[in-house]
């Protein structure tokens, strides 16, 4: 009985690391960038930015107004870019990674328009590089 429970346990726990959420909200941003999401029909996804890592190692993701995490391989994060009822049309994106001596190069540095995806992938010199889809 009590290996059953403890199964149960080690089960439970593992399907709740796996279901958790995967989203970052955005603190403040600047209210003249945004447009109001009464004005154009909100679909799933619509209002996030995708960052993909579908590379071998982590990486960090930072931009403006947003705590910097880190993004291991396989995982996708949706930034939200919904605040306050509206809709911003994107924001500064900052995603940097650590080399195989611990030195910490830039991978991506640029303005990412609401829609977009960020897909990071690796490269032939052991590094990894970023390149944006937009939708």
């Amino acid at each position: 009985m009590k290996l059953r429970s403890l199964l149960f346990i080690c089960c439970f726990g593992l399907f709740s690391t796996t279901f958790a959420t995967t989203q970052h909200i955005q603190p403040k941003l600047n209210l003249s960038q945004a447009k109001s999401p009464a004005k154009r029909g909100m679909a799933q996804g619509y209002c996030q930015i995708e960052v993909n890592n579908t590379s071998y190692s982590p990486a960090t993701v930072s931009g403006d107004g947003l705590a910097p995490f880190n993004i291991y391989p396989g995982e996708i994060y949706d930034l939200d870019m919904l605040y306050q009822g509206y809709c911003y049309a994107g924001m500064y994106l900052q995603i940097d990674g650590v080399d195989s001596w611990g030195r910490i190069y830039n991978i991506y540095g640029r303005y990412t328009y609401t829609g977009s995806t960020v897909y990071i992938y690796p490269t032939n010199n052991m590094q990894i590089k970023a390149s944006v889809k937009a939708s």
